[in-house]
This record gives C-alpha cells, sequence and structure tokens, in this order.
C-alpha cells in the first residue's frame, strides 16, 4: 500500500474517530530502529546467520565438501571485518557447526533488535554451468500471507516492535502493520541493490534480486535478505567459495554493503565502545 492509500484508508467511512486517531497517534509516534539506536548512542545492529550447520549440512558441493563449511567461514569473516571497524553492532546466530531451526534464527535476530539480517547461502543446480550470486528478499504476496497470520493471533503486543497493536480496532491494525511491513520490504530491496552493486560481476544469469518466501525473510519489521553467495554445483564457484582469500573477498564485499546501508544515516552520535551483543550459544 503506498502513502496514499494509508490516508484514503484512514478516511474510509466505516473507520471510527477513535480509529483514525488511535492510527494516526501510533504511527507517528512509532520510531525508527536506528532512531531507538542513535537515542541509546549505539550503533546498528546487524545480524548475520550462517546457513545450515550441525545435522543439516546443506548442499553437497562438486569438491565434495558442504554448504554449512562456506556459510560460516564468510559469516564469521563478516563479523571480523565490521567489528573492526567500529560502525556497526555485529552477532551471529551460530558462531560453529550447530543446527538452528529458522523460526530460531529469526526470533534471534528480532530479540535483540536488529536493524538489519542478512542469511548467508551457498546455492546447487542440476546444470553444472550455473553460477553466481543471487540475493532474495521477502515477495509481496507472501508478505500478505504473513500480515494475515500474524493479525489474526490474540496476542498481538510483540508483532510490531515499538507498537502494541492490543488496544486497536482491525482497521487500525491493518494501517499500523501494513506500513511497518511496507517500510520492511522497501527497505529489504534497498540493501538488496547494494549488495548488487558491491558484488558487481558475481551475479548469475538470471536477475540477482529474486523475490522468495524464505521462513527466516518473514519478520514485518526487521529489513531482511538472503544471500547465495555461488553455485557449489559449479567448478569455478565451489573453488573459489572453498578459498579462504575468496571466503575474504566475499566478506568484504558484503560488509561493504552494510556499512553503504547504514550510511545514509549522517548523524553519527554513537557510542563506538558499546559492545557486540553476545553470539547464540
Amino acid at each position: 500500500m503506498t502513502f496514499a492509500g494509508y490516508f484514503r484508508a484512514l478516511h474510509r467511512p466505516f473507520a471510527s474517530v477513535w480509529s483514525k486517531g488511535l492510527v494516526c497517534v501510533a504511527i507517528a509516534a512509532m520510531p525508527s530502529h536506528l532512531a531507538v539506536a542513535k537515542a541509546n548512542r549505539q550503533p546498528p545492529l546487524v545480524v548475520i546467520d550462517a546457513g545450515h550447520g550441525g545435522h543439516d549440512p546443506g548442499a553437497r558441493s562438486i569438491l565434495g565438501r558442504y554448504e554449512h563449511e562456506v556459510t560460516l567461514a564468510i559469516a564469521l569473516a563478516v563479523r571480523d571485518r565490521l567489528s573492526r571497524s567500529g560502525k556497526v553492532r555485529v552477532a551471529l546466530t551460530r558462531a560453529d557447526n550447530r543446527f538452528l531451526s529458522l523460526l530460531e534464527r529469526r526470533q534471534f535476530a528480532r530479540k535483540l533488535g536488529a536493524d538489519l539480517f542478512l542469511s548467508i547461502h551457498a546455492d546447487s543446480s542440476s546444470n553444472p554451468n550455473a553460477k553466481g550470486a543471487t540475493v532474495y528478499t521477502l515477495s509481496e504476496s507472501e508478505a500478505g500471507n504473513v500480515a494475515r497470520k500474524l493479525i489474526a493471533r490474540p496476542n498481538k503486543g510483540d508483532v510490531i516492535r515499538g507498537a502494541d497493536l492490543t488496544a486497536m480496532d482491525s482497521d487500525s491494525e491493518f494501517i499500523l502493520f501494513d506500513m511497518s511491513q511496507n517500510m520492511t520490504l522497501v527497505r529489504s530491496s534497498v540493501f538488496a541493490n547494494i549488495l548488487k552493486e558491491k558484488l558487481n560481476g558475481k551475479s548469475a544469469v538470471r536477475p540477482f534480486h529474486q523475490f522468495a518466501a524464505f521462513a527466516v525473510l518473514k519478520a514485518p519489521d526487521m529489513p531482511s535478505a538472503l544471500i547465495e553467495t555461488g553455485y557449489l554445483t559449479n567448478q569455478e564457484d565451489a573453488e573459489r567459495l572453498f578459498s579462504k582469500e575468496s571466503q575474504l573477498s566475499i566478506a568484504r564485499e558484503i560488509s561493504a554493503a552494510i556499512d553503504t546501508y547504514f550510511s545514509s544515516d549522517s548523524e553519527r552520535g554513537y557510542d563506538a565502545s558499546t559492545p557486540s551483543p553476545s553470539i547464540a550459544g
């Protein structure tokens, strides 16, 4: 829904004066995640998710090794690089070879109040010539499914961070939720486009930015993306992804994309000495 759509919704004849007033106040009062971080003099927080792990090794590469090794190596390198810069706080969903469910990964990031969530993976295909990176964000159709399920929950106190929907009528709930979710989709796409720029030359033949219904992308209030760093079933990509030098190069490009994503927030006022959140486990 566009901003014009929100205002049309606010003026629907069946929306009560109380409903209109309540949602307007809630929208105006709901701070962005970055605003909250700045108020607390903290850098923004990014959660890096190394895909797979434990009894779920992920895709098997043409070299005989597995996806979980690649994702963890790159995630650790991204964390180390971002931590040295001090511009953002960083947390990992996993720092070793352990299993976490998709829901646990998303919930971990939301519990910490992440300003950005990035899940790192490596792709596979029956076509050995398929190669290159791809980034996914949540599709609009799946966003609608998420909205319907969450709005139907009896307890809505934690559906959107910073807003309690429990005292609102259904129209107000929808307007506020839809606005938060649409802002999240836009921010996710902005980050995906920045990743495309930083990973120039490593894109697959298909469009770099794809839309999907992956479970880790379904938070309505947390910009999220999933990157497939290459194809483990392609000889060139597999050799690159298991190369320490290339892993560090990918981590450098991902870190640069994260820095660029947050750089539009030009007011610094952060306390760079604030420690990063504890790593899971």
